[in-house]
């Protein structure tokens, strides 16, 4: 499983697409400011030895790790659908993301529109039963909130052409945002 640390300050104007099986929203980063440590520094959070705490929430999303250059977004709703034990972990594998990938339409790398846009997944979603909202707006404390109910996130951005990970944790280090550090954790597809 591939977690890593954002800087989301990289991409304070990037564009960033929240899905989740309960909401489905664009949100656009421009304003808000999250700052996080350097991977080395001694301030970063380990994500494997945090104790739980009312600033740290994790939800043991178990990522599974795209096989082709175009598929981040069938292996990303892989990840979520293990983990609400739709899949098995003998069924993660390649030929279910192919399954998927071809169910949503994602379009390979020759295409004219390689990788999975929003409203292919929100249809796959919808289409295999689960309940997805589309809104737009959304804010840092909402992908905050979905943690603190137990959703884990889908999230795009556009850097590098796009790409689908999925939100499975936050760190709040200190009670008061101003004064530190906070760390959000992904499974990288």
């Amino acid at each position: 499983m591939f977690i890593k640390l954002v800087y989301i300050n990289r991409w304070r104007t990037a564009l960033f697409c929240f899905i989740f099986f309960a909401c489905f929203t664009t949100v656009s980063l421009a304003g808000e400011e999250l700052i996080l440590p350097p991977p080395n520094s001694t301030g970063a959070a380990n994500y494997y030895e945090m104790n739980p705490n009312p600033y740290y929430i994790s939800l043991g999303v178990k990522g599974y790790q795209q096989t082709t250059d175009y598929t981040c977004g069938p292996a990303a709703v892989m990840s979520l659908l293990r983990w609400y034990n739709v899949l098995s972990d003998q069924s993660m594998n390649h030929d279910t993301e192919m399954l998927i990938a071809k169910g949503m339409g994602t379009g390979d790398i020759n295409s004219k529109h390689p990788g999975t846009t929003p409203e292919q997944m929100k249809n796959w979603l919808r289409k295999n039963g689960f309940e997805v909202m589309i809104g737009y707006n959304g804010t840092l404390e909402m992908l905050r909130e979905n943690l603190k109910k137990g959703i884990p996130t889908l999230v795009e951005w556009i850097d590098w052409g796009g790409h689908w990970v999925v939100v499975t944790g936050y760190h709040a280090a200190y009670e008061s945002p101003e004064k530190g550090v906070d760390t959000i954790f992904f499974a990288d597809s």
